[in-house]
């Protein structure tokens, strides 16, 4: 594992890899995101982690930043390298996949469940 400064980590990325998530290429978008963050040298400061079910399964796959609180929906290693340009190099928002931003803005309302 590798063990860095977190003082220099600028956003932490969660890769949902619940079971439906799994299903909808969860493992290949993990690894094609990590791989275009390691291409771009931004592997110092970006942290990223894989984690388990993020309850929103009929969204999958799922990826979360932090701190901007950004949920994005149906990801998939396609959109890794346009991804990491948007949401790390530019720090922009990816609107093309984006579900949930900030606190408060929601984008699909359809797709909400309590």
């Amino acid at each position: 594992m590798d063990i860095r400064d977190l003082r220099n980590i600028k956003k932490h990325i969660f890769f949902c890899n619940g079971e439906a998530c799994s299903l909808n290429g969860a493992a290949e978008l993990t690894k094609a995101i990590r791989k275009e963050i390691k291409k771009q040298s931004l592997h110092g400061c970006i942290h990223t982690t894989k984690t388990l079910c993020n309850s929103r399964c009929h969204d999958a796959a799922i990826v979360i930043v932090y701190p901007t609180n950004e949920w994005y929906k149906n990801m998939h290693p396609s959109d890794a390298e346009e991804f990491v340009k948007e949401v790390i190099i530019n720090d922009k928002p990816f609107h093309k996949l984006l579900y949930k931003q900030g606190d408060d803005k929601i984008y699909s309302e359809s797709t909400i469940t309590v």
